[in-house]
């Protein structure tokens, strides 16, 4: 028994020591104690040992192993076998005569549908009326019925584009976001002016 014991804890890395004092505390108080501890160590001892033995095995198997002779895969070639072939440039001989295109200007409607984002207010509303105010702006009312009109944020329908900044007359009244307002686009920095809410 104490042969056993000596050759797993061997192969364990188990002390001897601790191997032969397991088996004298058999007779004595901790005897169930040495059984457990005799039992762990045979068991880790048989797992090692099982362990060793598959990992021998599979390196055997790995080393017999027979590699198949084939001819290499058709695509395979192609692709060690592909380069750049070179381009030559063609070269064609420019017109007799070169006629000027004709450059019409495209017509752009200053109208756009234009989802409505938010409503500023504060003094977010009044730098933009301020703005507005110092380029002299024509349909602008006097600074006295700003807190009527209204100045709201939005994005072309559709479009994730940037954002459009537009007064608001009374006459439309107050816009919910979503909504949709035909905006006339100002230019030369005049700024965008809602006409219509779109249907």
């Amino acid at each position: 028994m104490i042969a056993i014991l000596a050759e797993i804890a061997r192969r364990c890395g188990i002390p001897i020591l601790l191997a032969c004092t397991a088996l004298p505390l058999s007779g004595c108080m901790g005897g169930a104690i040495a059984q457990q501890l005799a039992s762990s160590m045979l068991m880790q001892g048989a797992d090692n040992i099982m362990h060793n033995a598959y990992e021998a095995q599979q390196r055997e198997a790995l080393n017999k192993r027979v590699l198949k002779d084939s001819s290499p895969d058709e695509y395979w070639i192609s692709f060690v076998s592909s380069g750049f072939q070179p381009i030559s440039p063609s070269e064609e001989p420019l017109p007799a005569e070169m006629v000027p295109a004709e450059q019409a200007e495209a017509e752009v409607s200053p109208f756009v549908r234009v989802e409505v984002w938010n409503l500023l207010i504060g003094d977010e509303k009044m730098s933009v009326l301020e703005q507005a105010y110092t380029r002299g702006e024509a349909e602008l009312p006097p600074k006295n019925e700003w807190a009527g009109l209204r100045v709201a944020t939005g994005g072309l329908e559709g479009g994730q584009g940037q954002a459009i900044i537009f007064l608001v007359p009374p006459e439309i009244g107050r816009l919910n976001s979503g909504q949709l307002a035909i905006v006339e686009l100002g230019n030369d920095g005049q700024p965008n002016i809602a006409r219509y809410l779109a249907r």
